[in-house]
C-alpha cells in the first residue's frame, strides 16, 4: 500500500511539474495572420519572440496550444510550413479533421499561442547524408514539412512525388510549380491517386539518394516496402506518419 501511495504521489508531482512548465516556460507567440487555403484548411502565422534558443529545423513539427481558450489548452502537433528565420514567424497549415483543428479556425488575430519544439528527424537525415539528392514522397497534409525542406535547400537536387485523393485536396501547388519553374534542381510530380514506388525508384539507381516520406500509413508503407526490396540502407530513408 505504501508503494501505491508513493507511486501516486510521484505521478501527481510529475503532472504538476509538467503543467507548471507548460504554463511558465513554453515560448509564447501571437497569431498575426489567418487565411483559408481552401474549405476547412487554414494557414496560421504565429509571431514568436526569443526564438534563438529554440531550434526549428526545416521539416520539423511543433506542439501548440491556446491557453486562454477552453478546448485548446492541450498541446497538439503540427508540421511547420516555412523555413523559420530571424523574424520569429512560424507558419502552420491545419486541416479541420478534429475538435481542436476545427475550433482553432475561429481564433482571432492577436490570440496568445504557446508552442513546444521543434521536433523531427528529417533535418538530421539530410545533414547525415550531405551531398545526396533528395526524393520526397508525400500525400495529403504530409506535403507541409516537405515545403519547408524544399524552401531551405535550393542547392540540393530534389524530386517531389505529391499525391492526393482528388485535385480539390491539393495545397500549395502554385508555390511548388513556381519553385520548379525557377529552380533547375527541383522536379515536381503531382497527381491524384498513388504513385507506384517500385517503378519510380528505378529512376534513381546508381545515384546517392536520401528518401524522405510523409503522409498516411498506407502511402508510407508502400514506399518503405519498395525501398527495402531494393535493399536501400535504413540510414538513407525515413518515414513520418501523418495523422494530423
Amino acid at each position: 500500500m505504501a508503494l501505491f501511495y508513493l507511486y501516486s504521489g510521484f505521478t501527481l508531482v510529475a503532472y504538476l511539474v509538467k503543467k507548471l512548465r507548460d504554463y511558465r516556460f513554453l515560448p509564447v507567440g501571437h497569431l498575426v495572420e489567418k487565411r483559408a487555403l481552401k474549405d476547412n484548411f487554414y494557414k496560421f502565422k504565429i509571431k514568436v519572440g526569443h526564438l534563438k534558443w529554440r531550434k526549428i529545423q526545416p521539416g520539423d513539427y511543433v506542439f501548440i496550444k491556446v491557453p486562454n481558450v477552453r478546448g485548446l489548452r492541450e498541446l497538439h502537433p503540427f508540421s511547420v510550413v516555412n523555413k523559420v528565420g530571424e523574424d520569429g514567424v512560424i507558419t502552420l497549415a491545419i486541416r479541420g479533421d478534429g475538435d481542436f483543428t476545427r475550433q482553432i479556425q475561429s481564433l482571432e488575430l492577436g490570440e496568445l499561442i504557446q508552442f513546444d519544439g521543434g521536433y523531427g528527424r528529417f533535418n538530421t537525415l539530410i545533414t547525415q547524408n550531405d551531398g545526396d539528392q533528395l526524393v520526397l514522397a508525400t500525400g495529403g497534409t504530409g506535403i507541409v514539412p516537405m515545403l519547408a525542406i524544399i524552401d531551405a535547400h535550393p542547392e540540393r537536387l530534389i524530386t517531389l512525388f505529391y499525391t492526393v485523393h482528388t485535385a480539390a485536396d491539393q495545397i500549395y501547388v502554385t508555390q511548388l510549380e513556381h519553385w520548379a519553374a525557377t529552380r533547375a534542381t527541383l522536379t515536381v510530380h503531382v497527381q491524384t491517386g498513388r504513385f507506384t514506388p517500385a517503378t519510380e525508384l528505378q529512376k534513381f539507381t546508381g545515384h546517392r539518394t536520401t528518401f524522405l516520406i510523409s503522409g498516411p500509413y498506407a502511402l508510407g508503407q508502400s514506399w518503405v516496402r519498395a525501398l527495402r526490396q531494393r535493399r536501400i540502407a535504413a540510414s538513407k530513408y525515413y518515414y513520418e506518419e501523418f495523422n494530423w
